[in-house]
């Protein structure tokens, strides 16, 4: 069972948990989203706001997605704010 917020994202996704580095700058804006359907967990992150770069991760195992947010963020050091939803949040996630 997925402990979340029920905040629908896309059509068959919940979202499992947030992280931003609160930077305004479009330049140096960072942000992740972990999501889940039940059986596949999706990692996005995004660099440079709304327009900017994306990649998404799937995998098919919650700890290997939480492995993945804890690189994103330890690649891109700052203020990392977020991941209160999720009790598992990596401990780099700043809750």
């Amino acid at each position: 069972m997925i402990s979340s917020t029920r905040v629908q994202y896309g059509p068959t996704a919940d979202l499992v948990a947030p992280w931003g580095n609160g930077q305004r700058d479009r330049s140096a804006r960072r942000d992740i989203w972990l999501t889940s359907d039940g059986q596949v967990w999706n990692v996005r992150a995004r660099q440079g706001g709304a327009d900017g770069r994306e990649m998404v991760y799937d995998f098919t195992r919650d700890h290997e997605a939480r492995a993945m947010v804890a690189r994103l963020i330890a690649t891109a050091p700052g203020g990392w704010k977020g991941g209160r939803w999720w009790r598992g949040c990596p401990k780099t996630a700043g809750r």
